[in-house]
Parts: structure tokens; sequence; C-alpha cells
């Protein structure tokens, strides 16, 4: 997978975010070369990130750039979804994914019922507002993912979300992922940092408030050891120790799951530690 970053702007303001305060708010408006970085990638996925990439004054026209010149892979837009409640917005990304044969899915993040959700994005209505895009995309028939970020001030809520997601929303897939604890989220860690054993049960129970949804799950991050059993089957890699950022302990060698484990967040380790990780 290649990640084109179309700009550092964005519409949220999250506390966890993973990129640094540094780059925060800069457009970046160099068109030739993002067009270059297209042009030039031969992987299997093109995820256009930002930042908010919808935020970037040419979004449509290097979407479609994206797909005319990666004519074999995947894209993916990783977005928080606001500017997807406008649906002639919407309508006009949806006539540039049926001119091309690519696979193709929006990623978009939920915190939690709409007070925890806005509490994290420091965005007065951005969960109204995202709530709505995914609603437009349904509407046009574009597929979305769900990511829900789970950290301090929203893991106990997250039941809440998933039961709101299971009755009104229709996702491709909705992924449960522990907090990278970098950029403004190592910044804001008294506010982000929690512990696996204090998330990960409300975790494991929104996976059971999805129910009839519950095969779309996915977990990243979460080390297998710290997942009761019938869960780990929704355990997923996601970032790999060869992009960085992930690591394991000493003791994990041992582990007879450790092939099929995600590994450990670097950052989490400096934080945390690692007592509460044990190989099977």
């Amino acid at each position: 997978m290649v990640d084109i970053q179309l700009t550092y702007n964005c519409n949220n303001n999250c506390i966890s975010c993973i990129l640094p305060e540094i780059v925060y708010n800069q457009y970046r408006v160099d068109t030739l070369t993002i067009k270059a970085e297209m042009r030039k990638n031969n992987s299997d996925i093109v995820c256009i990130s930002g930042g908010e990439p919808t935020a970037h004054p040419e979004f449509l026209d290097l979407f479609e750039y994206a797909f005319k010149h990666n004519k074999e892979s995947e894209i993916k837009v990783l977005t928080n979804g606001r500017t997807l409640s406008d649906f002639s917005f919407v309508k006009k990304i949806k006539e540039v994914v049926e001119r091309y044969s690519n696979r193709f899915i929006f990623e978009v993040p939920f915190y939690g019922p709409e007070k925890n959700h806005d509490r994290i994005t420091r965005a007065k209505n951005s969960f109204k507002q995202t709530f709505k895009g995914v609603k437009n995309l349904e509407k046009v028939g574009l597929p979305y993912k769900i990511r829900v970020i789970v950290e301090k001030k929203n893991h106990e809520k997250i039941p809440e979300l998933a039961e709101r997601i299971r009755e009104e929303l229709n996702p491709y897939k909705i992924t449960f992922i522990a907090a990278r604890y970098t950029g403004k989220g190592y910044k804001n860690f008294d506010k982000v940092g929690v512990k696996y054993e204090e998330s990960v049960k409300n975790v494991e129970k929104a996976v059971d408030m999805l129910r009839d949804k519950k095969d779309l799950v996915e977990l990243f991050h979460y080390p297998l050891c710290i997942l009761d059993k019938e869960y780990r089957k929704f355990g997923r890699q996601g970032v790999t120790k060869q992009q960085g950022g992930i690591t394991f302990l000493e003791k994990c060698e041992k582990c007879s799951i450790k092939k099929d484990c995600s590994g450990i967040w670097e950052s989490y380790l400096e934080k945390f530690g690692g007592e509460e990780f044990e190989p099977f």
C-alpha cells in the first residue's frame, strides 16, 4: 500500500491525531508532486489521506487522477466524512468512481456517541456531519468502512456506539483500532492513553452488541493474548512490523500464535510497559 497525503489541513482537531502539531493546518497544494507520486506507484492499494484529503481544493481532480493512473489498484480514501454531508459533493465522487473499474472504499472514523465524538474531534457538530456523510454514501451506493479509534475518553462508550451502528448504518467493515500514541496523541497522552486491560472488555462488548453485523468486525492492533479466545478470530495485523511502529517483546518469541498476532505499538510499550502480555 502507498499512502499519498494530499494536505495536512483538517476541519477536525482530534486530540489523538497521529500527525504532529508542526504540520497541522498546512495545505499541501503542490498538485504536480502529488500526481507524480500517483504515477510512479505500483502498489495494490493507493490510500489517499491527509489531514483531511477532501479539504484539498483540487480533491476531485486528484481523486480521478489516482483512478486513471492506477487502474489495477484499489483506491482507498481516509476521510473524517464531514464534507460528505454535502450530497452534491458525494454525487460528484460517485460519477468519478463509475467511470473506472477499480475497487474503491472510504474509511471513516467514529469516536463514540455524539458527545464523545465531538469531545475528541474538538469540532462542534462533527458527529452529525460525519453520520450524515456516511448515510449519503449509502444513498448513492458507495462502500465505506467504519474505523473506531479506541482511547481513554471513549472506550466506555464504544458499546453504545456499536448499538447505533447496528441499528442505523450499513458499512462494509467495522474496524476497532487501538490508538497509536504519536503526534498529538503523544502530546495529549494523559487524555488519550488507556491500557488494553482497561479497554478490551468494552471492545469485546461492542463486538457482541453488533450481533448480526459481527462478521464485519476487525480488531486492529489488539495483541491476541489480551483478547478472550472467542474474539481472537477478529484480530488483524493492520500496520506491519516492516512498516514501522510495531514490535514484539522477547517473551513473544515463544508464543504459539505469534504469526497471527498484530504485535504491539512501540509507543504503547514506551508508556505502559509489557507486563500484561503473556505468550501462549
